[in-house]
């Protein structure tokens, strides 16, 4: 009789227990990856529909360009321009001052410098070149300007003004025989920047404060939190940097809060107001000041024009995000104007109070993908 081989139990218990093991182990579902805020950066940044301000394999600090608002560029010409063009990178300054590593110098006939480079937004931009001698040309955006610079020296020289789509762009400037090229300067008013308390942290995680601030930014509802009873005061008569303007008591234009406030002369003024913010959140900024245009640039950044009266009257600012610690809130008065003092007061910045403007969650749990669809949907509908 054929005798049966022999199998230890013991071995079928193993090769058991293994077999139902994997198989647990195929229907557990894979942990899904935390979430960061360069995830929400791109989310951010597709949703803004601002996808055509990027380069083609962009990077974190692409992202953060884009949210960042900056409309202001300078490009340097020996940097963009295309090879074998003709020209030649000087150092020398014996035609003025440049900026940058060097300037283009051309031939004796005219040579055409392609310039290429990513504008990250689109707008109405002013364009300037710091150029040599007259006889210049420069064709941006499908017009052609001409530009006359001076004879001896590398100067700056205004162009023209048109809307510039955000992309890829060619500029061509054809210079004069002989003419120089250093810097080709693109500027609009900056956007409202999107950005955390503490700046862009790509690889850092996402948080529900972090997520909810930054998207009550995008979708400007911060004049939807409930206001609060906090309430910082500036006087002007208290300021240092004051462009000029000079305390006056005069009441026949208005009652100033402290039976004083600040006047300019025949010239406009700059008034420096520093604001010492305790608390990173959402804030309304109010002037009590005189002036038909009062201009206000904000941390350097936001510039915005405001309608005044010829008398002193309260105008008021778009309720914006403001970090922790000093600001900086420039006041420009036209001839004759004034400022008396400058408000601001504390809209309610919990994680709570922003989810709730939002629709959603405040728990203890970390945002989800599901959180971003529906924020970059609400996004996208309030883009389009």
């Amino acid at each position: 009789m054929t005798r049966l081989p022999m199998i230890r139990l013991s071995a079928c218990r193993t090769f058991a227990s293994a077999t139902v093991m994997a198989a647990v182990l195929v229907l557990l579902p894979v942990p899904a990856r935390a979430l960061t805020q360069h995830d929400w950066m791109v989310a951010l940044v597709d949703s803004l529909g601002r996808l055509f301000g990027l380069p083609d394999q962009p990077k974190p600090e692409d992202y953060i360009n884009i949210l960042q608002g900056k409309r202001k560029l300078r490009l340097e010409a020996e940097t963009v321009h295309a090879a074998g063009d003709g020209t030649t990178t000087m150092t020398l300054v014996n035609f003025g001052p440049f900026s940058g590593p060097g300037w283009l110098m051309g031939a004796g006939e005219p040579i055409s410098v392609h310039l290429h480079f990513i504008l990250p937004l689109d707008g109405r931009y002013r364009v300037a070149i710091a150029a040599r001698r007259p006889g210049h040309s420069v064709a941006i955006g499908g017009q052609i300007f001409s530009v006359d610079a001076d004879p001896l020296k590398l100067v700056r020289v205004e162009v023209g003004e048109l809307f510039l789509g955000a992309g890829h762009q060619e500029v061509v400037v054809t210079l004069p025989p002989g003419g120089g090229l250093d810097y080709l300067e693109l500027s609009a008013a900056n956007l409202p920047a999107i950005a955390p308390q503490n700046g862009w942290q790509p690889q850092a995680p996402l948080t529900w404060d972090v997520l909810a601030s930054t998207a009550l930014q995008a979708l400007g509802l911060g004049r939807d939190l409930p206001l609060t009873d906090r309430l910082l005061t500036v006087e002007a008569e208290s300021l240092t940097e004051t462009g000029g303007a000079r305390v006056v008591e005069d009441v026949h234009l208005g009652r100033p809060s402290e039976g004083r406030w600040r006047r300019a002369a025949t010239q406009p003024a700059t008034l420096a107001v520093p604001l010492l913010i305790d608390e990173p959140g959402f804030y309304d900024i109010g002037l009590t000041a005189m002036g038909t245009r009062i201009d206000i640039l904000l941390n350097g950044h936001l510039e915005l024009a405001l309608d005044g009266k010829p008398y002193l009257d309260t105008v008021a600012l778009p309720t914006l995000f403001l970090p922790k610690g000093e600001s900086r809130l420039d006041v420009t008065v036209p001839p004759g104007g004034g400022l008396d003092r400058v408000t601001v007061r504390a809209r309610q910045s919990s994680q709570a109070a922003l989810a709730a403007v939002l629709g959603l969650p405040a728990g203890d749990t970390p945002p989800t993908s599901a959180d971003l669809d529906r924020l970059t949907a609400r996004l996208s509908s309030a883009n389009r």
